[in-house]
């Protein structure tokens, strides 16, 4: 009977242990604690399973010696459900955690300062330094003394930025972890902030990157309302990426990229269903100019009120309740400031005076010459929206010693307005995409395969599905992109999510005999690796159409290529015949790039070449598209998180049974 009690009381200490646990979990999560120290936390969740641990020894070893060993299986499964339960909590946290889709339920609060308190522990060995401003605490290694000031001075003065738009004041402090914890990074839980790393930042210490920017702002907001705040992805994601550093025309630019790629969705869409909590690129992009319209037109306590108190099931109501109109209307308020906003340069122009300039630039200089170049460039594009082209890309790569490897692909593009029709056969694949008001698809076959796999677009809408297929055809487009090297340069820029790094260096203009140039410069002053590439610089003709006549890019190895372009002229307008590019590699290899244009004819194209029958007549299997599918990491066993929660009860109700039967001994 003393083994039985022992029992009994580890088995009650298991429950009692996550009892406190979850009940001091809730009472951090009411009082929003900011950045809970780790001690309490963690001390009781290494009880909890060393609690376990001694139950399962204790009960097995009754179970297989006896006596009682009924009695002893049933204390280890009821002593062992808060265990199993603790288990499905943490997996179901993992889903939103370390994906993109969750909703702040109370399930998901609780985890919330568990996370904190855990990280404290991690950060307090892998980052020792603490640098205390006004407004924010930065968690960091060790750096230069003036640099981590500079820093933390720079991130006060953005605070206080944010409190002035809210017309509210922050309670406490935001710890800013400069960098991952606990296998996470850029992410904000309530007063703590998983920013850049100190490596990623920009060469001006006192200049915040955007991630930082962006982290934070999801802090102060948080600290700011109460504890079951349960905003949209759209409120959330938007409000933190207006507060990033960009531009209105940066994000303005965003949001019309992602029309033309036809992933914008309607508010409706994006504050109901599973978009209430799923943070992808489509809220940062729509969510940013929406804040900065409702905070303009309707005011900073109502933005407030409606971000802090409004719910998924009631998003709609509240809307209209707080702010006096529906959501359909600040849907179409919303496009038509966007519509507005680009009936001046277009989505391109947009982009590419959305890029900063450093102070060897003058902006007003630099906004003077997109416009001019928009103007100029102009007659170089205007002729692909109604054309027939036919080109090869050619790449080559050397290595000493080695037989030059050489692909080749080749291009077969019909345009006629809002109908395209692109081929590329290369080796190893051949791909078709047509995209036109009825059907759209692409379609994919491997050399020498007898059945291709065709990508359906047809659960989207049919305008929805061309804007899809037609953006990827843009994007293949050679002899367009060659054009206007610029352009292609802003639109790879507007696609990087930190694109707060990238500046015009040099804007400069000169002469070669009786020729005008014009030489830009862009690069990435961000330390460190960069994503795409450190440095571009193009040498533009003012005398004609400001066509390239060369660029030199300096790539994240460090190593510079250069392209240089050929024109023919057609109607007086010069047409790209062929670019060559030469790019040396690492440990001596050369990649050497050719585009040749083979064939154009810019007459009226016929309703054959874009019919769908026809070119998806041969075998295929179809495979459907979501162009919103989730790529994230995720654990993949937390989506079983159910399977320990139905062991929990079913120890619960088998431990219950046992401990009641009437059967001491067996």
């Amino acid at each position: 009977m003393q083994r039985t009690s022992l029992l009994s009381r580890l088995a009650i200490l298991n429950w009692l242990i996550w009892l406190a646990l979850v009940g001091l979990l809730a009472a951090m999560v009411f009082v929003l604690a900011g950045h809970p120290h780790f001690l309490p936390v963690v001390s009781l969740l290494a009880a909890l399973p060393l609690a376990w641990i001694a139950l399962v020894l204790i009960a097995v070893t009754r179970a297989i010696r006896g006596p009682e060993r009924r009695r002893a299986m049933g204390w280890l499964l009821l002593g062992s459900a808060p265990m199993l339960v603790f288990a499905g909590h943490i997996m179901f946290g993992l889903r939103g955690g370390y994906g993109r889709t969750f909703t702040m339920n109370y399930p998901v609060l609780l985890l919330i300062p568990l996370g904190e308190s855990i990280m404290d522990l991690e950060a307090r060995v892998r980052y020792p330094m603490r640098t205390v401003g006004e407004k924010v605490v930065m968690i960091s290694p060790r750096i230069d003394v003036a640099a981590a000031r500079a820093q933390v001075d720079a991130m006060d003065a953005h605070i206080r930025v944010l409190e002035k738009r809210l017309d509210h004041q922050m309670p406490g402090s935001v710890h800013w972890v400069r960098g991952p914890l606990f296998g996470m990074e850029g992410r904000a839980l309530f007063a703590l902030c998983l920013g850049s790393k100190i490596e990623e930042s920009t060469r001006e210490p006192s200049v915040l990157t955007s991630l930082d920017r962006h982290e934070v702002a999801h802090c102060v907001i948080t600290l700011m309302g109460t504890h079951n705040q349960s905003p949209p992805a759209l409120l959330g994601e938007g409000w933190a990426e207006s507060c990033g550093g960009a531009s209105e025309d940066e994000l303005i630019g965003r949001m019309a990229d992602l029309r033309d790629e036809g992933r914008a969705l309607s508010l409706r869409e994006l504050t109901s269903g599973d978009w209430y909590g799923r943070h992808q690129w489509p809220v940062y992009c729509e969510g940013a100019p929406l804040v900065n319209l409702l905070l303009k037109t309707y005011g900073s306590e109502r933005f407030f009120e409606l971000y802090t108190t409004s719910k998924k099931a009631t998003f709609a109501d509240d809307f209209k309740r707080i702010l006096g109109v529906d959501l359909d209307q600040v849907d179409a308020d919303l496009n038509a400031q966007i519509d507005a906003q680009l009936s001046r340069r277009g989505r391109l122009g947009t982009q590419l005076a959305a890029i900063k300039t450093a102070s060897e630039v003058n902006q007003d200089a630099w906004q003077k010459f997109v416009d001019e170049y928009i103007a100029a460039t102009k007659p170089l594009l205007q002729p692909y929206n109604n054309a027939r082209i036919e080109a090869e890309r050619v790449y080559v790569t050397r290595e000493e010693g080695k037989e030059p490897n050489r692909v080749v692909e080749h291009y077969e593009l019909h345009r006629n307005g809002p109908r395209a029709l692109l081929k590329i056969d290369r080796t190893g694949v051949d791909e078709t995409m047509l995209a036109t008001p009825k059907e759209s698809f692409r379609l994919n076959r491997a050399d020498g395969g007898q059945s291709w796999e065709k990508t359906d677009y047809s659960d989207l809408s049919p305008d929805r599905a061309r804007l899809v297929v037609l953006n990827a055809i843009e994007g293949r487009e050679p002899a367009r992109n060659a054009a206007t090297p610029l352009f292609d340069l802003a639109e790879t820029i507007s696609g990087v999510i930190d694109a707060s790094s990238f500046r015009v260096k040099t804007l400069e203009r000169f002469t070669v005999g009786t020729q005008h140039r014009l030489r830009v410069r862009i690069e990435d002053t961000k330390p460190g690796v960069p994503v795409f590439f450190r440095a571009a610089e193009f040498v533009l003709d003012v005398d004609d159409h400001l066509k390239a006549i060369e660029a030199e890019y300096e790539d994240r190895e460090e190593t510079k290529g250069t392209i240089t372009f050929e024109y023919d002229r057609i109607n007086d307008i010069p047409m790209i015949r062929s670019t060559h590019g030469v790019f040396p590699r690492s440990k001596g290899r050369t990649t050497d790039t050719r585009l040749n244009v083979l064939k154009r004819d810019f007459t009226p194209i016929g309703d054959d070449a874009f019919d769908a029958d026809r070119l998806a007549a041969g075998p295929y299997v179809v495979k459907k598209a979501d162009p919103y599918s989730d790529t994230a990491w995720q654990v993949s066993l937390a989506d079983f998180f159910w399977a320990p929660l139905a062991a929990a009860g079913a120890c619960l109700a088998t431990g219950l049974i046992l401990l009641r039967s009437p059967i001491a001994a067996v």
